[in-house]
């Protein structure tokens, strides 16, 4: 029986929705800069790094050698222990042994009320005092991210040029199998958008990428630091957007030659990372989360529904839902270059743009039945981090 041609509208909408997709992570893709070489000034910037770490002690040798390696800065570095069980303070001591007048050890053993664990830490080794003289920059690394010995002299000079406060590098995604490598790429299709609006300095485009995020000391100071973000569970981005609001400049750059972090390495992670991250994007607002969540389903089941309906029905203009995958691939593929991985990884984007909608779906159910979010082992409320998110 032959289905009503009305039907095909929806399926002509959704093929420019994916269109429009595309064409934003097109030009925000065009807009993201690599981060420049190495041109020394002939003066070194100080640079105190504050890794806040938890349960790393596989991770902290190689990312503590690594930053104690860099050249081209006056480089002190504030190791933040929050409250860890097992070996990490000893490696951090092994170290520091090595180096007792550039790395400094903090330990917490007890997480105040208000702050979730990594603010706490980030704020804590910002604020450290040391021997050493007061640093122009503050750079906020994870534990598992590893610098080439030129990467944060190359970062300061590119703040500097651009007259930066505060600048964020891409780092290489490094042991990943393809699913992880297909849902970054199918991530990055949604926030390309975004970053062509943070490097034109529009308001609510600022992004943060808490592996790599170096920040003048003075705007720092200015924005009230990590105390100002102390419930955000997303503080990367909430850090960048205080920035932003105090009339501050933002950068960000790609650096896959520079750094590298290990992140969404496997299937499992892929729902383990982004648990806590998906819903707290939205605020922790349920109506706006469910808007986006449904059109982004829409927008994939009317793909994947418009070539067989065509073929089926004789309703060829069907079949324009299911085309609007073409550009994303495209564009992904050249992502994935960026990445200097093989462009046929865009080919799976179809499904990870559904394996994207399970997770998102699987970081509000979960967060809604335990009534808030778990993280480094300590329980905070959702109307706390609600209420948070209200005063930003």
């Amino acid at each position: 029986m032959a289905l009503p041609s009305w039907i095909e509208l929806p399926f002509l909408a959704a093929g420019a929705g994916w269109a429009m997709v595309a064409w934003a992570a097109s030009r925000g893709l065009a807009a993201l800069a690599d981060l420049e070489p190495d041109q020394p000034d002939g003066r070194s910037a100080r640079v105190r790094a504050v890794l806040a770490f938890r349960d790393e002690v596989e991770s902290l040798p190689e990312t503590l050698s690594r930053l104690l390696a860099s050249r081209g800065v006056d480089l002190e570095v504030v190791a933040v222990d929050d409250r860890s069980m097992d070996a990490s303070a000893r490696v951090v001591a092994d170290v520091q042994a090595r180096h007792p007048f550039r790395l400094w050890p903090v330990r917490v053993d007890r997480l105040p009320e208000d702050w979730l664990g990594k603010c706490h830490a980030c704020q804590l080794g910002a604020t450290h005092v040391t021997s050493a003289p007061p640093p122009d920059w503050l750079l906020f690394v994870d534990a598992d991210t590893r610098v080439e010995p030129d990467t944060i002299a190359r970062a300061v000079a590119a703040a500097e040029h651009s007259a930066a406060a505060h600048l964020c590098i891409l780092p290489q995604l490094r042991d990943q199998s393809l699913a992880g490598r297909a849902v970054a790429l199918t991530m990055c299709m949604g926030l390309m958008g975004r970053m062509r609006g943070a490097e034109r300095d529009r308001p609510g485009s600022a992004m943060g990428v808490g592996a790599f995020t170096l920040i003048r000391r003075d705007a720092y100071e200015q924005v009230g630091g990590h105390a100002a973000v102390r419930l955000r569970v997303v503080e990367d981005i909430a850090l960048a957007r205080a920035v932003t609001a105090a009339g501050l400049r933002s950068r960000l750059r790609f650096a896959v030659d520079a750094a590298s972090v290990a992140w969404i390495t496997d299937l499992g992670s892929v729902f383990r990372v982004l648990e806590k991250n998906y819903f707290a994007m939205f605020g922790f607002r349920t109506l706006p989360f469910l808007l986006a969540w449904s059109a982004g389903l829409a927008l994939w089941l009317l793909a994947l529904l418009g070539l067989p309906l065509a073929l089926a029905a004789e309703l060829p203009w069907a079949a324009v839902a299911t085309l609007g995958f073409l550009p994303m691939m495209l564009v992904a593929s050249r992502v994935a270059r960026r990445y200097r991985w093989h462009p046929a990884h865009a080919l799976a984007l179809p499904l990870a743009f559904g394996l994207v909608l399970a997770t998102m779906a699987n970081s509000f159910v979960v967060t809604l039945r335990r009534g808030g979010v778990r993280w480094r082992d300590t329980f905070h409320p959702l109307a706390a981090l609600r209420s948070a998110e209200r005063t930003r």
